[in-house]
């Protein structure tokens, strides 16, 4: 059956570069279970079935090829259709192939030669449905850039309306863009409730999210918050200031515009949440594919979100780096540290998957996830609009294997220089590689790791990050056993 987008009548396309004509074949008739497959030996081919108006919404090209190379040809590709999704396969296992094909060619997956066809299959349809879930976001963001376009608008129309009085006009206007910035549900209710005790001269006001809550007595006068796709989030009911109270044309208008600016508000809040959780559940997925590769297993990634929240708020309790550590940066950090070891999915599996130590050169190649993590991250963050999120996961990705006395990789930082999301994401890293079980050692007792980390502080670890985590170290115990590998968790990771 083959593979097909949300729209129905959409079949994706692969277009195999192979010079080996078995292979060719074999990938071929594996694809063709899901695909509409098109296979050219060459990349000169390939370029050729772009300029004679082919569109594939997939290329699998060999590295080594007869004239122009892999390389060269997926380079070509993402400058004339970045959209469409590049893979490689290639025994090549060069440091330099590795970073090029990350950096300058955005290769989404790296096939290791020789590999079975159904690891290609399964390779292409992650790689699509990958694809899907950017164009979702994507639609997800044209529709909040669109409801942002209707606040917008609709401060026009309460210029237009109200522009007989500056005095209400203004509070109105500075209400709206506070609207726009508020974070949650919450902080839209406190805003609409001030707001409207302001316009309404002093009239009590109530905002209630439940559209069946009960209408107080004392309130005759509500308004619904509409949502734009037909729901109620819930109402605004406003209570006399006396017996003979009633509400004039002004106020009536004042009290339907800020509802009306409230629903909007409520509409691009739940907007947020939905694209935040898919985007998420899209990140998470890269990580997992990540940590799949390696050694990590079971709740590996949850257990270092949440020691990562625990140093935070242990730093801002103690009045450290206020500047820095708000309740939006501390949720960016809990969201971004799955993605510090993202950058393994370039590393190749000989020496990923090495059962004994690595050589020198081994070890090199292995040191390049940070920087290959880093190169996909940006190029993430520089084409969406995720912000400090990916921001921050960019940073932790090339930096959590830095030290604080200079002696870590890759760029040798040390002290403050070090970003302060890859500092607290390296300790609560080390914490759960020492008191966890891998297929090379037996996980340490909580004492035995807090005390190995405690020598550390000054040296690997930051002085003030090893004072919250001796500080804290209970809540760490407590977390490591809330979130302990069962073998149900194991077998899934």
């Amino acid at each position: 059956m083959k593979t097909q987008a949300s729209d129905p009548c959409r079949t994706w396309s692969v277009l195999i570069v192979e010079d080996d004509e078995h292979l060719a074949s074999l990938l071929a008739a594996t694809l063709s279970s899901s695909f509409e497959v098109r296979v050219v030996t060459s990349a000169e081919q390939a370029l050729s079935a772009f300029e004679g108006g082919g569109e594939f919404d997939l290329v699998l090209s060999d590295h080594s090829l007869p004239g122009m190379s892999g390389l060269d040809l997926l380079g070509d590709v993402r400058a004339r259709r970045p959209a469409t999704r590049r893979l490689m396969l290639t025994g090549e296992t060069s440091r330099s192939v590795h970073e090029r094909a990350t950096n300058e060619c955005a290769v989404h997956r790296f096939l290791t030669k020789p590999c079975d066809p159904s690891a290609v299959l399964f390779a292409c349809e992650e790689s699509i449905a990958e694809l899907e879930a950017e164009r979702r976001e994507q639609a997800e963001v044209h529709e909040l850039s669109f409801a942002r376009s209707a606040l917008q608008d609709l401060n026009v129309l309460l210029e237009e309306r109200l522009d007989e009085s500056e005095g209400s006009l203004a509070g109105l206007q500075k209400h709206a863009l506070e609207l726009s910035c508020a974070e949650d549900a919450a902080e839209i209710v406190s805003l609409t409730e001030r707001a409207l005790r302001g316009l309404l001269g002093g009239r009590g006001v109530r905002v209630l999210l439940d559209p069946n809550a009960p209408i107080e007595e004392e309130s005759p006068w509500c308004v619904t918050l509409m949502g734009s796709e037909g729901g109620v989030y819930g109402k605004v009911c406003v209570t006399p200031s006396n017996a003979q109270d009633s509400l004039d044309l002004a106020a009536q208008a004042h009290l339907e515009a800020v509802a009306s600016t409230a629903s909007v508000a409520l509409d691009n809040q739940a907007r947020r949440t939905e694209r935040d959780r898919a985007q998420q559940s899209a990140i998470l997925a890269l990580a997992r594919l990540a940590e799949k590769r390696d050694d990590d297993t079971g709740r590996h990634l949850e257990r270092v979100s949440q020691y990562s929240r625990i140093i935070a708020e242990g730093l801002r309790m103690r009045g450290l780096h206020l500047d820095l550590i708000t309740d939006s940066w501390t949720e960016d950090l809990v969201r971004s540290a799955p993605l510090h070891d993202v950058g393994k999915v370039g590393i190749p599996d000989s020496i990923l998957k090495k059962p004994g130590p690595l050589t020198t050169a081994e070890r090199e190649v292995m040191k390049t996830h940070t920087t290959i993590g880093a190169a996909t991250l940006e190029a993430a963050r520089a084409e969406g609009d995720a912000g400090g999120f990916l921001e921050m996961g960019r940073d932790i990705a090339l930096c959590h294997h830095e030290r604080w006395d200079g002696e870590g990789y890759p760029r040798g930082l040390s002290g403050d220089e070090i970003p302060l999301s890859a500092r607290i994401l390296s300790l609560a890293d080390v914490y759960d590689a020492l008191t966890t079980s891998r297929p090379y050692k037996e996980a340490w007792p909580h004492q035995r790791a807090m005390e190995w980390i405690a020598e550390r502080g000054g040296t690997q670890f930051d002085p003030e990050v090893i004072a919250v985590f001796l500080s804290r170290a209970a809540l760490f115990n407590s977390e490591r056993e809330r979130l302990a590998d069962s073998e149900a968790h194991i077998e899934l990771s």
